[in-house]
């Protein structure tokens, strides 16, 4: 101690122990409550696209006044349809299907419940088909399945991404889905149970 105050009396006459410590700032409760708010928003958000799907979310985004964003990024990735199976899936079973349900939600019904087993054939997806009855069947072509993929590079391709999966494979024969005879991919059921919880 005296080999520092010493010397600074010596040359200035005066001796400073430095700047006294600031008290820091109360956060501004302003900032606190926009923070809290958009932190609100955005599990708002991450709720309704679990529950009602991605096209749900992106609409609730809108009404929740939240900055747009959707022209900054990248919305599907890049290269061909086979590049990404997963995400292929991962499309399908969060796209809305009818009353504000995820395809999601709408097959953890349908895999318990034979009459939304039905229902699921009006989205060109058959569950248990009579030759894979650990199978799901995706339709090659379907009018729901057009429009899920629509926009996407999946589009008129979904079969090649699907049957990248693992265990996924093509239909030896034409399944009955939705009245109509139709080639398509089967995703084994265990699969789809896992990613349906994820």
């Amino acid at each position: 101690m005296t080999a520092e105050v010493l010397p600074a009396l010596r040359q200035s006459g005066i001796y400073s122990m430095g700047p006294t410590p600031q008290k820091p700032e109360p956060p501004d409760a302003k900032q606190v409550l926009l923070v809290n708010e958009m932190n609100a928003r955005a599990n708002l958000l991450k709720e309704a696209r679990y529950i009602y799907g991605r096209e749900a979310a992106m609409a609730l985004w809108d009404r929740l006044g939240l900055p747009d964003i959707a022209g900054e990024g990248v919305n599907e990735v890049a290269g061909t349809a086979a590049d990404d199976p997963d995400g292929c899936l991962k499309h399908l079973i969060n796209f809305t299907c009818g009353r504000n349900l995820s395809v999601r939600i709408a097959l953890a019904f349908a895999l318990a419940d034979d009459v939304g087993a039905r229902r699921m054939e009006q989205l060109g997806i058959k569950l248990r088909p009579h030759a894979y009855p650990d199978g799901v069947a995706i339709a090659y072509d379907h009018e729901y399945l057009w429009e899920v993929f629509r926009l996407t590079q999946w589009h008129g391709n979904w079969k090649l991404a699907l049957q990248k999966l693992p265990a996924a494979h093509q239909s030896q024969n034409a399944i009955t889905i939705d009245g109509k005879q139709r080639r398509a991919v089967v995703v084994p059921i265990s699969l789809l149970e896992t990613r349906l919880g994820s």
